[in-house]
């Protein structure tokens, strides 16, 4: 077997960490060119930290420290307790995102005529999370004790501790007309930088009856959540890797393809 030969197949097999394949292969060839084989040491160690780099979380998703939790909380807590004082004055406040949001328009044929439902959509991470509640408590922490913000901080960081092994994306309904026409069929699909792809575990509910004015409302401010799996199957590889930036959620509509790019470090 010629030396390029061998080489190829010993650097084939670090690409995939099978080191004590390399062991043998190494021990098979004999190799006596010295530069040949500290070229295949040097490509075993990069193709290696491809690997391990490929199994690490995107760091958008891990748990966060009861350091991150409290600075998050108290940042969006004093945001809310501003635009508590705003409202107050019979004001409406400036618009808070917790998250970086993207549009998302759903074609709908009703009796009317054709039109675009709009909906906005983020990641829901962990510090997403942190920042919703924080902002909220912030609205309302005037009827508030010490107490009960030092219970909801107690029990935020303890549950922020945990990883997540889903990832949510929120769909929030910014104007529907007409709520007497059914939405055409959905289906959603989430495709990484490796084009790799994942489809959701759940299906949102974004219909409501055209008197429901609680159910509208909701659809509005907290929206419907559609979840996908963080981790894939067999060897529970994180879908979304630190070495990513970006991903594209893929709504299908009546067969047609909407793509949504998110960015991941805006998750941060």
């Amino acid at each position: 077997m010629r030396t390029r030969h061998k080489s190829e197949i010993i650097v084939g097999l670090c690409q995939y960490g099978d080191l004590a394949q390399v062991q043998s292969r190494l021990r098979e060839t004999k190799m006596k060119n010295f530069s040949v084989s500290i070229a295949i040491f040097f490509a075993c160690i990069c193709s290696a930290s491809t690997v391990f780099a490929q199994a690490t979380v995107h760091r958008a998703f891990r748990a966060l420290s009861e350091k991150e939790v409290r600075s998050e909380f108290g940042k969006f807590e004093e945001l809310g307790k501003k635009c508590a004082q705003v409202e107050a004055k019979g004001q409406k406040c400036a618009p808070v995102t917790f998250s970086p949001e993207q549009p998302l328009n759903i074609p709908l044929h009703t009796t009317r005529g054709d039109e675009f439902l709009t909906f906005r959509a983020s990641i829901l991470a962990p510090r997403s999370q942190v920042r919703s509640l924080g902002y909220g408590f912030g609205k309302v922490a005037r009827s508030r004790t010490p107490a009960d913000r030092k219970d909801i901080l107690d029990r935020l960081i303890s549950r922020m501790q945990d990883a997540p092994n889903t990832i949510a994306v929120v769909l929030k309904l910014v104007a529907r007309s007409d709520w007497s026409t059914s939405l055409p069929p959905l289906s959603f699909g989430l495709l990484n930088e490796n084009q790799g792809k994942v489809w959701s575990s759940s299906k949102p509910n974004l219909e409501c009856a055209p008197m429901d004015l609680l159910c509208q409302a909701g659809l509005s401010d907290t929206g419907e959540s559609v979840t996908f799996p963080l981790f894939t199957s067999p060897n529970n590889v994180p879908f979304l890797n630190d070495t990513m930036n970006r991903v594209t959620m893929i709504v299908t509509v009546d067969g047609k393809e909407e793509p949504i790019v998110f960015d991941l470090n805006g998750l941060l």
